[in-house]
Parts: C-alpha cells; structure tokens; sequence
C-alpha cells in the first residue's frame, strides 16, 4: 500500500521552483508512476504535507513563532520585482 494518497480534484496552487539531486527526481518519478500519475507535483506536495503533519518540533516552531516570519517568494512569471528589493537592477 503506498504511504501517499494518489491526486485528488485541484486545488490553489502556486507554482515554485527547485532543484534536487537527479537521483532524487528520478526517484520521486518511479513513485509517481507507482501511485499511477504522472504529476511529480502531487509526490512533493504529499511529501511535504507528510513531514509537516508528522515533525512535532516544527509543530511547536510554527505555534510559537506564528505572524512572526516573513516569507519571501521570488516573483511569477510576467512579475516585477519591487524596487530596492535584491536583485533589482536600476
């Protein structure tokens, strides 16, 4: 029985960016193609949700520091990146 739950109708989604080691990714590919799906998003994301419902530590981290962190994304496609903000160019 695989330990993640095959796709389920789409939900919001936010596309990001990430580089693994090729073993990884053709590893998460194998495990995908077991869930029967082509969608490695839907490997990553079961997997994050996985270690984040089951890591107590960060369970407290989160209670204890929420509305403190700031998260910063780098912008979308079609997106600009506000000015003085890193990388900005002018």
């Amino acid at each position: 029985m695989p330990l993640l739950k095959p796709p389920e109708p789409l939900a919001t989604t936010r596309r990001v960016y990430l580089r693994i080691d090729e073993s990884l990714a053709l590893t998460a590919e194998r495990y995908a193609e077991f869930l029967g799906t082509d969608k490695l998003d839907h490997v990553v994301s079961q997997a994050l949700e996985f270690i984040f419902k089951r890591d107590s530590q960060f369970k407290q981290w989160v209670t204890q520091y929420s509305g403190t962190t700031v998260v910063r994304a780098l912008p979308g496609k079609g997106e600009r990146q506000k000015p003085g903000s890193k990388g900005d160019q002018s």
